[in-house]
């Protein structure tokens, strides 16, 4: 009995010998025979087990997994990397549980043994960054869900001037119509690291702008030059994915917006960033140059649209006004206004005006358009209609003088997130949820407003921002009716809380103006870094609140 114990205890130990024979093997491979690359094989377990919290953009401990240069920077305890050596690396040592703070926390999806194996054979061979000139890979590792339909979204959408080519967004995929000839054939263009969310073809229609990307990795846009949709030139960036990109009138920018609230300017020759545009607080689901390409709009999840100076990316203008998130921004043909519209079901409408410098767009117009949130905008090419996608189906048609109605469609019988115009044809095409394309063609008879009348009820007049603007200081005492300073419009009033144990300082201020006329009134602290808590209130002069449109800060 003693024997048989002995024996077995013998091929355990023999065993265990055996296979810590085999770990010694493998860490002692000389360094080029094991040869683990970083965007095919290291990247992919960072963002699945350690980039949601430590990414660029939320950076736990001031550390960050996004990316080879940020994490050989490491974080506040240092660096996570000690090349050659994998268990003197914080990296390994945090994913194996052998420091306090195990990452990723125990409640967490844990890397399996061969993933952890997989960054020890990485920084034993001497942790090497990505190959000079690749790109970074735009994939999720998760299983494959076969459909039960044989169709695809079109989540994209968009037809040639000269109506010769018709592109539609799928996924991972366009497919292009190409009309010329009868009958007309059918190109596929795939290799698209996810949804197509944006299509364009740019106005000398001689190339196609596609954007792309894969949510929590990255975006990706491509320009294909046209007859034969060569692929010219491709763009990775952002951290998540894309939802617009756009070519700026001379074909030498590409703007694109991403979920991870950043726009990015291009170099459509050299592929390289120009600039990022930071600013939002929210995802930025719109951009739109205006005709001249100097200016840039925005349009966010965070109830903002911003105007933005293409030339060295400062921000002239917050557009605050929308009380919900913004879908769809755009310049008007003429780049004389600002169209944009979203979750709050209106369209809004500013006068552009801060094209020299930081100044206030004042809003012309905001009208109730649809009884769910407008997710799509289209003008047509002469720039004189807007058609309006709603949440609930519903499709609208407007005249751009005056932003009436003129024309409502039947409701489609699928939902639709994108819409395109065929001005040879006369008729919008919109891409439904089911992969089929709608048509939508141009009423014949329109109900246009007579002489362009527009109720003064409907219509927000905009202040003459020609007059001189005068610079007055604050002057106490203020904080009764009786001592209020006299001051003429429009005026700009510079005032400091010299006392810091109040805790309310009124300051009262009266002017003289007429019935019928409107004004702008704004309190500037947060943009001075200052902790003011402002409160603004207007009274006649028996102490009456006046009627006001409330604009969000």
């Amino acid at each position: 009995m003693k024997q048989h114990i002995f024996e077995v205890k013998l091929r355990l130990c023999l065993g265990l010998f055996l296979f810590l024979s085999v770990l010694i093997q493998v860490d002692l491979l000389p360094a080029e025979e094991i040869k683990p690359e970083y965007q095919q094989h290291i990247q992919p377990i960072l963002t699945r087990y350690c980039a949601g919290c430590h990414n660029d953009q939320e950076r736990e401990g001031k550390f960050s997994a996004s990316s080879f240069q940020s994490l050989s920077i490491g974080g506040e305890k240092g660096t996570v990397l000690t090349a050659g050596d994998p268990d003197k690396s914080r990296l390994i040592q945090l994913l194996t549980g052998k420091l306090k703070a195990q990452m990723p926390p125990k409640d967490e999806p844990q890397p399996t043994a061969a993933d952890i194996e997989v960054l020890r054979q990485w920084i034993f061979a001497g942790a090497i960054g990505p190959v000079a000139g690749s790109m970074p890979q735009l994939e999720l590792k998760v299983p494959e869900v076969k459909s039960l339909v044989d169709r695809k979204p079109v989540t994209a959408i968009a037809i040639s001037a000269d109506g010769q080519f018709l592109a539609e967004g799928l996924y991972r995929e366009i497919k292009v119509t190409i009309k010329q000839g009868e009958p007309a054939t059918v190109k596929h263009l795939d290799q698209l690291p996810g949804k197509v969310t944006t299509l364009h073809f740019s106005r000398d229609q001689k190339l196609l702008i596609a954007g792309s990307g894969v949510p929590g990795l990255g975006g990706y846009a491509v320009i294909y030059a046209l007859p034969e949709f060569k692929k010219v030139q491709e763009f990775r960036g952002h951290f998540d994915m894309l939802y617009d990109a756009e070519l700026s009138p001379d074909q030498k920018i590409l703007a694109t917006c991403s979920y991870d609230k950043n726009i990015i300017l291009w170099d459509t020759t050299t592929g390289g960033v120009i600039r990022e545009l930071n600013g939002h607080n929210g995802a930025v689901y719109d951009v739109a140059f205006s005709p001249d390409g100097n200016y840039l709009v925005s349009g966010s999840a965070d109830d903002t649209c911003k105007v933005w100076r293409v030339a060295d990316g400062y921000r002239l203008d917050t557009l605050p006004q929308p009380l919900k998130e913004v879908f769809c921004v755009t310049f008007t043909a003429d780049g004389s206004r600002i169209i944009c519209s979203g979750a709050d079901q209106k369209l809004r409408v500013w006068k552009f005006v801060s094209r020299d410098k930081a100044e206030i767009n004042p809003m012309l117009l905001a009208r109730f358009a649809h009884e769910k949130p407008v997710l799509k905008f289209l003008l047509t090419h002469d720039g004189k209609y807007l058609l309006t996608i709603a949440e609930d189906r519903t499709v609208k048609l407007w005249e751009t003088a005056t932003f009436q109605e003129v024309h409502a469609f039947s409701p489609l019988p699928e939902l639709s997130m994108t819409v395109t115009y065929d001005p040879v044809n006369q008729v919008f095409l919109a891409g439904g949820l089911d992969g089929q394309v709608m048509k939508l063609p141009l009423p014949e008879k329109l109900q246009l407003p007579e002489n362009n009348a527009v109720s003064k009820e409907k219509m927000i007049i905009a202040p003459d921002m020609s007059l001189t603007m005068q610079n007055i200081n604050e002057l106490e005492p203020n904080d009764l009716p009786a001592q209020a300073k006299a001051v003429s419009l429009p005026c700009k009033i510079t005032g400091v809380v010299h006392d810091p144990q109040k805790s309310v300082d009124e300051d009262l201020f009266k002017f003289h103006t007429t019935a019928g006329k409107t004004w702008i009134f704004e309190v500037n602290a947060a943009r001075m870094k200052s902790p003011l808590d402002s409160h603004l209130e207007i009274l006649t002069e028996d102490g009456e609140r006046i009627e006001r449109l409330k604009l969000q800060a």
